[in-house]
């Protein structure tokens, strides 16, 4: 499965999804940044929009990729699909991520346009609402979004189906763990709180459970998330 995460937008978590949601549930998935402004988070050097011949050719090779596309890149990365008539089909999903901001729907809505005016299917089309807070009026906030939806049927959105935002993102960003790594941690933090006379030791071991508890809690939600929404 080849998935391009994708938003003329940038700050709607494109990154985050790419290496958090999508990654550790594509088996052996590469995962491929295309001139993202974080693109000092990948393993590999990021690649070029206009060097979209290399990326068709590098997807071929592998059983699953994810590509995520920068928001400064997007709009020419559209343009070489466009260029090379009929290489939408090579992708199977396009994942358009948003957030409860104005202008970020309006750049979702305008990245949903482009996708189907290059003949991208609506079944290829899913766009996901993340970085939502848990007190946001969902209707209110994608109401545009709803409305284009039930208007064109030019896309999947579910606005009951979310990724909510999440003190762990940042975290994990900053330590370079993965969300898995943090739950594999067998340490027993209870009793080495107790162990310790240290404060800071104290609150450096703390803060460790508490990432391992919303740890827990964010891997069930990007559960859901994935098989409501993707692995169907």
């Amino acid at each position: 499965m080849n998935i391009v995460v994708i938003n003329f937008s940038g700050n709607v978590g494109k990154s985050t999804l790419a290496k958090h949601l999508l990654h550790p549930r594509l088996a052996k998935a590469a995962l491929i940044p295309v001139e993202t402004i974080n693109s000092d988070d990948y393993a590999e050097p990021a690649m070029r929009g206009d060097a979209f011949r290399a990326l068709l050719e590098r997807i071929a090779l592998e059983d699953n990729a994810i590509i995520d596309v920068g928001a400064s890149n997007a709009e020419e990365f559209l343009s070489q699909m466009i260029r090379f008539k009929g290489s939408h089909e090579d992708f199977d999903l396009f994942l358009v991520p948003t957030v409860p901001s104005n202008k970020q729907v309006r750049d979702t809505i305008a990245t949903l346009r482009e996708l189907t005016e290059i003949g991208v299917p609506p079944s290829k089309i899913l766009c996901l609402a993340n970085m939502v807070d848990s007190h946001t009026d969902i209707d209110r906030e994608f109401e545009a979004l709803t409305s284009l939806k039930a208007e064109t049927n030019s896309f999947t959105f579910d606005n009951g189906t979310v990724v909510h935002s999440n003190e762990l993102f940042a975290t994990i960003k900053t330590q370079d763990a993965t969300i898995a790594e943090i739950l594999d941690d067998k340490t027993d933090y209870k009793a080495a709180i107790a162990k310790t006379a240290k404060p800071e030791e104290k609150i450096a071991l703390v803060r460790k459970l508490a990432n391992r508890r919303l740890a827990g809690g964010v891997q069930d939600e990007l559960d859901a998330v994935y098989n409501a929404t993707i692995h169907q």
